[in-house]
């Protein structure tokens, strides 16, 4: 891993009338994120973890008492949950605490040119009946580079747990 993927960064920017932050980066021991919710004052506050690479049991404690004292404060939207992000929604009840997941990045692979893809999953898109079912399917996608179906990398029912809890 490079220095750029442990450092911890975040962005803080408006889209229309919402607050949307950025984060990026190793979430861990060392990353101060109680600062990063203050002097919000709107009613819907847009989280895009695209970019978190990785998240220790440190960084997932300090996580959910972070986002803790969120809840009714602001509508909570999850955008671009990275692949690390979406490990953890699978593993700690509460991750998220209060809040909807937009979409997901989600790991394909292709067997003809032999390609990983991380594909943006969103879910009213993909998955509009998730709260209805216990198994929740991966949409097919066409590889980027050469144009043949590409097949889910991941055990499915593991991966796409998160969705129907």
């Amino acid at each position: 891993m490079t220095a750029s993927e442990h450092q911890f960064q975040a962005r803080r920017e408006m889209r229309g009338g919402d607050t949307v932050i950025f984060l990026e980066g190793v979430i861990n021991e060392r990353t101060e994120l109680n600062g990063i919710f203050r002097d919000i004052d709107t009613g819907t506050l847009i989280i895009n973890l695209k970019g978190v690479t990785r998240i220790n049991s440190c960084g997932v404690r300090d996580w959910v008492n972070a986002v803790k004292p969120l809840a009714g404060k602001f509508k909570i939207i999850y955008e671009h949950c990275s692949r690390a992000i979406v490990e953890q929604l699978n593993m700690i009840v509460n991750f998220l605490n209060s809040g909807t997941i937009v979409s997901f990045y989600a790991p394909y692979y292709c067997d003809a040119c032999e390609a990983e893809h991380e594909m943006l999953l969103d879910i009213a898109q993909h998955f509009p009946d998730a709260a209805d079912t216990d198994e929740p399917e991966a949409p097919d996608f066409d590889c980027p580079q050469c144009g043949k179906t590409m097949e889910f990398n991941e055990d499915e029912d593991k991966y796409l747990s998160f969705l129907t809890e």
